[in-house]
């Protein structure tokens, strides 16, 4: 076909975006959510102790903003840096990148726990944080028997609507959803409680705020990216299952980018 008027190979390289590759070292950092005993010990009893894993690193090369978002987390995924670090195959070339994986924003706007209140009101939870029981039911390999769990997993749940797909584009709904579905190995709590708190804990380690020059609101700066696997055998996790999960934090101004990564693997 008729491709128009073809460009000088100069601005042809700027569009492709071959501009120099940003490049990542994996960096020592502790989250204090994450390196408490308690939470240690909740990670082991929803069977994510070993497949939940949270990896900073510096990031060096242009300046960061939201449209180079997609050539960020591919240079990120074919580094040496993330799949060691993340104890992966290897790199993902940026073939694979672009053929299996999906880049999706996440909000992050949420500054209040109330934002969950919507599960006592709606009476998925009971007032003492008792998560309501129904019927057991297997979806998704997930024994299935009260109704948040209902709610997040099974697309008949008359509760999905609970939370509109905005709220469901929230960061911290991701965190909550993550820690509630939990792993292959996974003795449910009977209360939201902890999950709850955990969530609460690792949002406020992962995201970056400062106070707004001109509202004098706390904002939220980290930009939060979910990486998604399109193909079930896609190198970015050791095992398929459409419980994996992947999400990266940018901070474009501290230069860094904090991976959170879960690999769901059945206990069969």
């Amino acid at each position: 076909g008729n491709r128009g008027p073809s460009l000088p190979p100069e601005a042809m390289a700027a569009l492709e975006g071959s501009a120099e590759p940003y490049e990542f070292s994996a960096v020592d950092a502790s989250f204090s959510c994450l390196a408490e005993a308690s939470t240690q010990e909740r990670l082991l009893r929803w069977g994510m102790d070993k497949d939940l894993k949270v990896q900073r690193f510096k990031m060096s090369g242009r300046h960061f903003e939201s449209a180079l978002a997609e050539d960020l987390l591919s240079d990120l995924t074919a580094s040496v840096a993330f799949s060691s670090a993340l104890g992966l195959a290897g790199p993902i070339s940026k073939a694979d990148f672009s053929s299996t994986c999906r880049v999706t924003p996440l909000a992050a706007t949420v500054l209040n726990m109330g934002f969950f209140d919507v599960y006592e009101a709606q009476g998925l939870v009971a007032g003492n944080g008792y998560f309501r029981k129904t019927m057991q039911e297997h979806v998704a390999g997930i024994d299935v028997d009260d109704m948040v769990l209902d709610s997040l997993l099974n697309p008949e749940s008359e509760h999905q609507t609970i939370f509109s797909p905005d709220q469901q584009g929230e960061f911290i709904f991701h965190i909550f959803r993550l820690l509630c579905i939990g792993g292959g190995m996974h003795q449910r709590d009977e209360q939201v409680t902890d999950y709850l708190d955990t969530a609460k804990g690792v949002y406020k380690d992962l995201m970056t705020v400062h106070k707004s020059a001109k509202s004098g609101k706390i904002e939220i700066t980290s930009e939060v990216y979910q990486i998604a696997s399109e193909d079930p055998a896609a190198p970015l996790f050791s095992a398929p299952s459409e419980h994996n999960r992947c999400y990266a934090i940018v901070d474009a101004k501290k230069r860094y980018v904090t991976v959170v990564h879960s690999t769901w693997k059945s206990f069969w």
